[in-house]
């Protein structure tokens, strides 16, 4: 009989979004390969004037997206930025995490017998996008939408 791997990911909710990680390591070699999770697809969380209202919110603020757009209104090209970015969906694109495991520690001892796994070792790879709705008013070229990556690892884990 072959035998069989069990795998453990994570699942969370944010905001009512689910977001699950899936392993890439079996239960039975965490302790010696470590602990490696990623998103398995794009997760969208919504359009950031919400979250920045359910913060607001949560913090005890009176203050809302809209609220603070009025007091803006007599600056437009301020209000149209504004606009801009309370109007983006975020989203995460790309979630990669690694925790090394005894196999790792092993292999560095091998060069410096007292070496103890420090934040260094710990790698990670986060992708976000901000995109705007298309309006039909675009001509030409047009930005809908920034990219941020941060990563600790070399190279970058291909999604």
């Amino acid at each position: 009989m072959a035998d069989v791997n069990v795998k453990l990911g994570v699942a969370f909710d944010l905001n009512g979004t689910a977001i699950a990680l899936e392993p890439k390591e079996a239960i039975n070699e965490i302790k010696t390969k470590g602990i490696e999770l990623q998103l398995p697809q794009k997760v969208e969380l919504g359009q950031v004037g919400n979250g920045i209202d359910s913060i607001l919110s949560k913090l005890g603020s009176a203050q809302t997206v809209s609220g603070i757009k009025e007091q803006l209104r007599d600056f437009e090209p301020l209000t149209k930025v504004y606009d801009k970015v309370t109007e983006a969906i975020l989203s995460v694109e790309k979630f990669h995490a690694k925790i090394p495991g005894s196999d790792y520690l092993d292999e560095k001892k091998k060069t410096d017998t007292n070496y103890k796994l420090s934040s260094k070792d710990y790698k990670y790879t986060i992708g976000l996008s901000a995109t705007w709705p298309v309006t039909g008013d675009e001509q030409g070229l047009t930005l809908t939408g920034i990219y941020f990556e941060a990563s600790n690892e070399q190279p970058i884990p291909v999604a």
